[in-house]
């Protein structure tokens, strides 16, 4: 009898962490503030090192550390959701500019729940860099000429 309860409790553990991994990535659409995930394109010509500090999609503050992405790649900040209508704070550095940069971003209270938004970071002779949000409705997403302007 013990045996059977055994097995029925094991395969109870194994189909409810199956379960959980099935729909690890469905965080954003069934959490209690609508979010998105950041996709991170460092489009400058060095490997470049981010962090980003904002609001999780359960209201509390989450960070994102010590990514490093490679020159001309992106990164997706997968199964990290970030709350909409909040600022995402993107910090980053390189080799060549090794003072940490910070960008505040807001992620518009309207932007489509469950989506992914590109965040691209370039550097260049007259500033540390840049990040910007595409399709950030304030002006400060990346624009063509922004995509164009690759470090």
């Amino acid at each position: 009898m013990f045996r059977h309860w055994r097995r029925v409790a094991l395969g109870a553990l194994v189909g409810a962490g199956t379960y959980g991994l099935a729909t690890a990535g469905l965080a954003g659409a069934a959490s209690a503030h609508p979010s998105v995930q950041l996709r991170v394109c460092n489009d400058a010509s060095v490997t470049q090192t981010f962090h980003i500090d904002g609001t999780n999609q359960y209201g509390h503050t989450a960070q994102w550390r010590d990514r490093q992405i490679g020159p001309h790649s992106c990164m997706t900040t997968a199964n990290w959701w970030w709350a909409t209508g909040k600022i995402a704070v993107v910090h980053h550095r390189s080799s060549a500019h090794p003072s940490w940069a910070t960008d505040n971003h807001m992620i518009w209270s309207d932007t489509p729940n469950g989506i992914t938004v590109s965040a691209h970071m370039r550097v260049n002779g007259y500033m540390d860099g840049y990040v910007c949000l595409e399709g950030q409705r304030d002006g400060s997403g990346c624009g063509t000429s922004d995509l164009n302007a690759v470090g």
